[in-house]
């Protein structure tokens, strides 16, 4: 009964200044198009003392660093090879790497952390999440195995190697 769900624009919450004690920004922050405003708009709506959680694709981790990588070596087959039809057909069996199929933003926790501070937001905790180490196309073609590795790997979500994780969650408070 005391739990309130707004669908709305995010770089305008309809809440006055520190109204809320909790927000969630969970699969958002890479895809909007004003980060910025949307993290001023999630600090000023924020009580003194009120949490926000933010999950975020990890740019550091080694399976997006992977994906980047052969992102690179396809983009450069394609340039090389004027039979493209080839070089795509690879891609789809082994990848997609041609092209950026996740289709966002990655961030270093290290970087997030001291933009939050700057909008008086203070990191609570950081937890990484989805240890994927089954590079692609292994992820691809043994899914069960993959799954189960990073299921056995969640361990490492609050230790130093909490970096291997695709993602990361920061819990702030507001100051």
């Amino acid at each position: 009964p005391h739990v309130l769900f707004v669908r709305g624009d995010v770089t305008r919450l309809p809440f006055p200044d520190s109204s809320i004690d909790t927000v969630t920004n969970m699969g958002l922050m890479e895809y909007v198009d004003d980060e910025d405003t949307t993290l001023q708009e999630t600090a000023r709506v924020l009580k003194p003392g009120g949490i926000v959680i933010i999950t975020l694709p990890n740019v550091s981790s080694p399976f997006r660093l992977w994906h980047r990588f052969m992102r690179q070596v396809f983009s450069f087959l394609r340039k090389v090879f004027s039979n493209h039809r080839r070089v795509g057909y690879l891609d789809a069996m082994l990848g997609p790497f041609g092209q950026d199929v996740l289709g966002h933003r990655e961030y270093s926790q290290r970087e997030y952390r001291e933009r939050l501070r700057r909008l008086g937001l203070q990191t609570v905790d950081v937890c990484g999440y989805n240890f994927k180490i089954a590079l692609t196309p292994l992820d691809k073609w043994a899914p069960r195995l993959s799954i189960a590795l990073a299921r056995k790997l969640e361990v490492l979500a609050r230790t130093p190697l909490r970096f291997m994780g695709t993602s990361f969650i920061i819990k702030a408070q507001k100051v």
